[in-house]
């Protein structure tokens, strides 16, 4: 069954250019019942008249109820959904709904997405790659579209060396048709990654989905850093979507006479982004930050057996290595070595004689 919400989301979505604003406004203060029979009452003059023109019906409950049955790794969150990430609320005219494999996380408010060109140098290649190395490191999870070019040569990096991903599609969650790296989807989904849409099942792609897709990409994100970019690149879109969205926009410079850098040089240029040589200039914009719950989630999945059992031990208490040698099959001097290994990877801290988890 549909969550309430999304139904009155979904049907009023059909009134041709109804706002965002307003769908929100009226799915939260009437029944479905109450706008179908009361639409006249409720609607602008403008709305009423394309209400009446192309009246929205219910016939999509029966079909999306059908695809999610059949797609039981596919979730769709409302507006209203406890899971809905808290930072697209943030942003002028939240999409209403988003379709999603894999999981919407907590600690995803320390993302930073990460795109450029779609036909890439190998220097932007090589900028692209150690960036996003540096920014999965320091705590970030990287947010991109999954085309060819930076997106894939970011988000490839991540999946590669464990690193939590999440891609955003510019069509319907279902058609894998449409992405260049059908590959690179079950990578982000097998490494604990998600996949976001904000279409319907079966909308394909066409170009002027593509912007909607990049203010998610945007919205999502603490800071857009574009590392290459052509004068016309779908990447000034996203990265004017940030400016708008009160986000940091980054761009690594190049050579000055390089097509394929005129759109990253004209940020810089234009003085809307701040010029990155390093993850330090990143880094500097969100002093504020604290990161230990994402890197506490990465360190619990990438714990060696022993430090695993450890782990699971301590969650429930502090012990003393004596205590967890009571309940390990592990020598005192195995667990020591195991606890100053974790203690060093900022895992667990040493209060007395007694270890705890660090506290996220």
């Amino acid at each position: 069954m549909l969550d309430p919400y999304l139904v009155k989301i979904l049907y009023l979505s059909q009134i041709k250019y109804i706002k965002n604003q307003r769908v929100i406004e009226l799915s939260y203060n009437y029944s479905l019942d109450y706008l179908i029979e009361n639409y006249s009452l409720l609607l602008t003059d403008i709305e009423l008249q394309y209400f009446i023109k192309d009246k929205p019906n219910l016939d999509f409950v029966k079909d999306l109820e059908l695809f999610l049955k059949k797609n039981r790794g596919v979730k769709v969150l409302n507006y209203f959904s406890d899971s809905y990430p808290k930072q697209l609320k943030e942003i002028p005219d939240p999409p209403l709904y988003l379709f999603v494999e894999g999981e919407i996380r907590e600690s995803d408010r320390f993302s930073l997405a990460v795109v450029g060109s779609r036909k890439i140098s190998n220097h932007g290649r090589y900028v692209t790659e150690k960036l996003t190395k540096d920014l999965c490191e320091a705590g970030f999870v990287i947010v991109s579209g999954m085309a060819y070019g930076a997106d894939f040569v970011a988000q490839n990096y991540c999946v590669e060396n464990g690193f939590r991903t999440i891609g955003v599609l510019g069509c319907g969650i279902d058609m894998n048709s449409n992405l260049p790296n059908i590959k690179l989807r079950k990578k982000i989904l097998a490494n604990d990654g998600a996949i976001i849409s904000p279409y319907m099942p079966g909308t394909i792609a066409v170009p002027y989905n593509f912007p909607k897709r990049n203010r998610i990409i945007s919205g999502l994100s603490l800071g857009v850093l574009v590392t290459e970019a052509r004068e016309k690149s779908g990447s000034l879109i996203t990265a004017k979507f940030a400016l708008e969205q009160n986000r940091e926009v980054f761009a690594v410079p190049n050579i000055a006479f390089s097509s394929s850098v005129a759109g990253t040089n004209q940020i810089i240029r234009d003085n809307y982004g701040k010029i990155v040589t390093s993850i330090d200039d990143i880094l500097s914009e969100f002093p504020y930050l604290n990161f230990e719950k994402s890197k506490s989630e990465k360190s619990e999945k990438s714990l060696t057996k022993d430090q695993e059992k450890i782990y699971k031990l301590l969650k429930n208490d502090n012990l003393s290595p004596d205590q967890i040698k009571e309940q390990l099959n592990l020598s005192l001097s195995d667990i020591l070595s195991i606890l100053f290994d974790m203690e060093l990877e900022g895992i667990v801290y040493k209060n007395g004689t007694l270890y705890s988890l660090k506290p996220v």
